[in-house]
C-alpha cells in the first residue's frame, strides 16, 4: 500500500437523512433524460443468467504479470477466489493483505487466490512495483 503512485480520498457528510422512506424514482427513469441526450445505442443492461448450483465454472484464460498463461483447468480440484481489485481504491488496498494471509494459510490445502487488477496497466502504472 505504501508504494501506491496515487492516492484518493472521498468526505461525505449526512446532515439530513430518512431510512424509512420511500424516495420517488422519477429522476431515475429514461423519461428523465434530457432531449439532447442520444439514446440511440442505450440498451437497459440485462443480468447475465446465473450458473446453476454446483455447476462448473466456465474456462478462462488470463496472463499474469510475467506473462504466463493461466487457465481455470489448471486449479481443476481447488478453491479458487478471483479478487478483483483496482490499486487506487482504499478498500481494495486494505483487502491485499487479508488475501495474502488467506493464500499463505490455505496454498498447502488446495486453496488459490488470483487478484485481478482490469483498470491498471502495467508499464504505466507500476503494478510490478506496486505488488512488490
Amino acid at each position: 500500500m505504501g508504494k501506491d503512485t496515487m492516492s484518493q480520498y472521498e468526505k461525505y457528510i449526512l446532515t439530513k437523512y430518512d431510512l424509512n422512506k420511500l424516495k420517488d424514482d422519477s429522476e431515475l427513469q429514461l423519461t428523465s433524460v434530457p432531449s439532447y441526450i442520444n439514446l440511440r445505442y442505450y440498451k437497459p443492461y440485462k443480468s447475465p443468467e446465473l450458473l446453476p448450483k454446483d455447476a462448473m465454472a466456465p474456462n478462462w484464460i488470463l496472463k499474469d504479470l510475467k506473462d504466463q498463461t493461466h487457465h481455470l483447468t489448471d486449479y481443476k480440484g481447488q478453491v479458487v477466489l478471483i479478487d478483483f481489485f483496482y490499486k487506487s481504491s482504499y478498500p481494495c488496498m486494505l483487502s491485499l493483505p487479508i488475501m495474502q494471509n488467506l493464500h499463505e494459510k490455505y496454498r498447502n490445502k488446495g486453496f488459490e487466490v488470483i487478484g485481478i487488477d482490469p483498470f491498471d496497466i502495467k508499464e504505466k502504472d507500476e503494478i510490478d512495483r506496486f505488488l512488490a
